[in-house]
């Protein structure tokens, strides 16, 4: 039985597998294409066991796996108030353990089982202080496991906590399809409880319950759009199903303010999340591509980029310093962005710059109904724009932001994306020697060569990073070794 999954045109993947058919058709037999299996979408199962819920850590590694899950997880997509889980659930917990609710300890033990994770990645010193115990990430994640499946899905509000804990869980051990499918079961356990509705959030007189909700439908909308486009899944949540999107979410007299900087940046990616999305539906679901819808989503994101308040400009990730311990949320608003405008673009490219290689989708026919080739010009210099101001953003924050973070699904994906238009767009200029534009190609392959290098530095973490940075040395080799290697710049 065949077990591969579908893959949609938005992710990096599609165009992987389109990469791989132009250099057949320009190129022919090469490194690049020939590893044809090699990022099929099969991920390994996700089991379960049915086991004896562990014992807690001691306090003090509690205390450091919980920062490793904030630090990688809640400080970007928020799923608890830090100061709620650790007063409401950890201390709660460990003054009375014997007598602490299965749902409290079920978060707890997934939370512990993330905070593992991320410290087993980082390498951290108190790895080899619990191996011990003979435990890991593993021993916790199917801990928490067991302790949800020991409650009825009674579809109460820890459930898409819980859920939405696993979700993360899977993303981060690479069972890809596994993390998508129960990012939908948080999110449907959310929409039951009315999450999604302004009408019902407000009903409640508790503000910390209501911000609570109403930020954690924001990390699962976004979640939605990014583990959605990324994998080439459909969306999960409808853009009209959602009528609490303009609500203050910065209204919380508790929040303090370095939480207040992440979520006004995760309602920002929010804003692009939502544009991302029509891109998708308007381009990739319709039969036919238009530009002047195109030119519409690209002046879209093109405004929510120039009213960005100013601590979340690009000048702020350009800065060697940061005010602020976690500066990622600033990266993912970019990358978020960008990821837009590779998209509107990618297609372009493919079809100006091969569109001699490809005579089944760049007939005549196509051709007659797509009249506006300055339009489409445009595209195809923004996605290239877009993939070097990736690579550029995300190499400087990871040279200038030194701390334990680990989680790195969304900026492997996008410098994964980034890297190969920058492959196709040298592979062009090669083939058509009379084409220019601003970039050279020495700069191009500049840049390829940064984004092989992030791919290459998260490998340390991540299997599917590694694949990406092979895949690209690939890519690299083969277009070196047809072409003689010429300094144009």
């Amino acid at each position: 039985m065949d077990n591969s999954q579908y893959i949609g045109e938005s992710s990096p993947l599609s165009l992987l597998f389109e990469s791989r058919f132009i250099f057949l058709s320009t190129i022919g037999n090469c490194e690049f294409i020939f590893d044809v299996k090699d990022m099929c979408y099969v991920d390994e199962q996700a089991s379960v066991k049915n086991v004896t819920p562990l014992q807690l850590p001691k306090r003090e590694y509690c205390n450091i796996l919980i920062k490793y899950f904030e630090v990688n997880i809640n400080q970007t997509w928020y799923v608890f108030d830090m100061d709620y889980l650790r007063s409401n659930i950890v201390d709660y917990i460990y003054d009375n353990p014997i007598g602490a609710t299965t749902e409290k300890m079920c978060l707890l033990h997934l939370v512990l089982a993330l905070g593992f994770l991320f410290a087993e990645g980082a390498k951290s010193d108190i790895i080899d202080e619990l191996e011990r115990y003979s435990v890991n990430s593993e021993s916790f994640f199917q801990s928490g496991y067991s302790l949800m499946k020991l409650s009825i899905d009674d579809g109460k509000f820890w459930m898409i906590e819980a859920n939405f804990l696993i979700y993360f869980y899977y993303q981060s051990t690479y069972k890809r399809s596994s993390s998508w499918l129960t990012l939908g079961n948080a999110i449907r356990n959310a929409q039951a409880l009315g999450l999604h509705r302004k009408n019902i959030n407000e009903s409640f007189k508790d503000n910390s319950y209501i911000n609570h909700r109403r930020k954690l439908w924001l990390s699962l909308f976004v979640c939605d759009r990014i583990s959605s486009i990324l994998s080439g899944r459909p969306l999960i949540i409808n853009d009209y199903d959602w009528d609490d999107f303009e609500s203050d979410y910065l209204n919380d007299p508790n929040c303090k303010i370095e939480q207040k900087h992440r979520l006004k940046g995760l309602f920002e990616v929010g804003k692009s999340a939502k544009v991302n999305g029509k891109i998708v539906h308007s381009l990739y679901y319709e039969e036919m591509m238009k530009t002047s819808e195109a030119e519409k989503l690209t002046t879209e994101l093109n405004l929510l980029i120039s009213q960005l308040p100013e601590d979340l400009r690009t000048s702020n990730i350009l800065k060697n310093s940061s005010k602020w311990s976690d500066d990622y949320v600033v990266l993912l608003v970019h990358q978020s962005h960008l990821y837009g405008r590779m998209l509107l673009g990618k297609t372009f490219l493919v079809n100006i710059a091969f569109k001699n290689t490809d005579s089944k989708r760049c007939n005549d026919s196509f051709w007659k109904r797509i009249k506006e080739m300055n339009a489409m010009q445009n595209f195809l210099t923004s996605s290239i724009q877009a993939s070097v101001l990736t690579i550029k953003l995300t190499f400087h924050y990871l040279k200038n932001h030194k701390y334990p973070r680990v989680e790195s699904y969304t900026t492997v994906h996008c410098c994964f994306m980034a890297s190969l238009i920058l492959g196709l767009s040298i592979l062009h200029r090669r083939i058509d020697v009379d084409y220019s534009d601003s970039y050279s190609i020495s700069f191009l392959r500049e840049m390829l060569n940064v984004g092989t290098y992030i791919t290459k530095y998260y490998g340390r973490l991540s299997p599917v990073s590694e694949k990406f940075s092979d895949i690209l040395t690939k890519m690299k080799c083969s277009i070196e070794k047809t072409f003689e290697t010429v300094d144009d710049s």
